[in-house]
């Protein structure tokens, strides 16, 4: 006991910052649309983090609106510039405000010039007077926006379950469900499933919010650890100086039996939230990555939907004249929206972290993840690593 209680107290009182900034920066994460609009200065982080000539994906596309102007957008908003980028102003104007709600995936121009915009949580419309129109209500839209196309009459945005659509005039929105792929199974990645378990939303929003009170409870468990590591000496000071010491004496027992209660009642979920976190990255996410599971009864993931937080990118190949989907499951395609999608069984390989780069060339498609940038045409399955 003497051992264990040395190194406990000496190990955490180097780990307790640690743990606070932990709790702290995980709440907020699993609140993120709640804290989207408060932005920091990149130049309170690490210097790998400042923006220097466009980089850190504040850059993802561009789009243009005459000869002489253009839309550049991604991950630092949306800017205007000209031909020559001899100048670049901010285009956020009716854009949600904070950063994160302007991180833009996607500008598609349709055939009659009206310009869409996506972002994290919006679908936005470029007005007349150059200001952006938030429609997200208008097209039904509850949840977060993956990416966007467009195919002569008909504006296709993707979520990260479903479908939705409009044909010009494009005052309308439909939602579709898209149906279950061939050879189909109800299964998941243990890579996603640790993820949700990890921040509690694989058991819906009690499960968030009791990942929170686990939060709380490891800052209280910190904070009470550090008051007891300290007050010992303190209250042996104010001894020596012939000062009182009862309130010192009564912070320091509160602190202690504070601590050692939390500590035992929620032992076992501490435990599960640190190991959960710890899968979710290098080296251990190596070992999980590529395993599934069934869909675990009784939570989030046990969905009638088949693509319930699945889908990621969607564009249109006029090559083969079907639609492209890729997925966290691979990609896939399908003639229309009623289709069954099939799996595309020769495709570039793609980072478990998804596409980066998903854009058509004159006879195939540009595929960029962290795995590489390729070349690939479907239509004589033909695949080049462009490196």
């Amino acid at each position: 006991m003497k051992f264990f209680r040395k190194y406990h107290k000496w190990a955490v009182l180097f780990l307790a910052f640690f743990l606070i900034l932990f709790s702290v920066s995980g709440i907020i994460l699993n609140h993120r649309k709640m804290f989207s609009g408060i932005d920091i200065s990149r130049k309170l982080l690490p210097k790998d983090f400042h923006y220097d000539n466009w980089n850190n994906a504040s850059v993802k596309g561009s789009v243009k609106l005459s000869p002489d102007s253009i839309l550049l957008y991604g991950g630092n908003g949306i800017w205007l510039t000209d031909s020559l980028q001899g100048y670049f102003s901010s285009f956020t104007s009716g854009l949600e405000k904070g950063i994160d709600n302007q991180i833009t995936n996607r500008i598609v121009r349709t055939e009659n010039d009206d310009i869409y915009a996506i972002t994290t949580f919006d679908l936005d419309t470029l007005n007349s007077n150059n200001s952006w129109k938030k429609i997200t209500e208008q097209a039904g839209i509850n949840e977060r926006i993956s990416d966007m196309t467009c195919r002569n009459d008909t504006l296709a945005i993707l979520t990260r379950s479903h479908l939705y659509y409009s044909i010009a005039p494009f005052h309308d929105f439909h939602k579709v469900e898209l149906l279950k792929p061939t050879a189909y199974e109800a299964k998941t990645s243990l890579f996603r499933t640790f993820w949700l378990l990890h921040s509690g939303k694989l058991f819906g929003i009690g499960g968030q919010l009791f990942v929170d009170i686990l939060g709380v409870l490891l800052i209280i468990i910190s904070v009470s650890g550090i008051i007891y590591f300290f007050f010992p000496r303190i209250i042996k000071r104010r001894k020596k100086k012939g000062l009182s010491t009862d309130t010192a004496i009564k912070t320091m027992r509160s602190s202690i039996r504070w601590h050692n209660k939390i500590g035992a009642f929620f032992l076992l979920f501490f435990l599960l939230l640190t190991l959960s976190g710890m899968f979710l990255r290098p080296p251990l996410m190596i070992a999980i990555i590529q395993n599934k599971i069934n869909n675990p009864k009784g939570t989030v993931l046990n969905s009638d939907n088949p693509w319930n937080d699945k889908l990621r990118a969607i564009q249109y190949d006029k090559n083969q004249q079907q639609w492209l989907l890729y997925t966290s499951d691979g990609f896939y395609s399908l003639n229309n929206f009623e289709a069954i999608p099939e799996k595309v069984m020769i495709a570039p390989p793609v980072s478990v972290m998804g596409v980066t780069v998903l854009e058509p060339t004159q006879d195939g498609w540009l595929v960029g993840s962290f795995s590489g940038l390729f070349s690939w045409s479907r239509q004589h399955n033909l695949i080049i690593n462009c490196y």
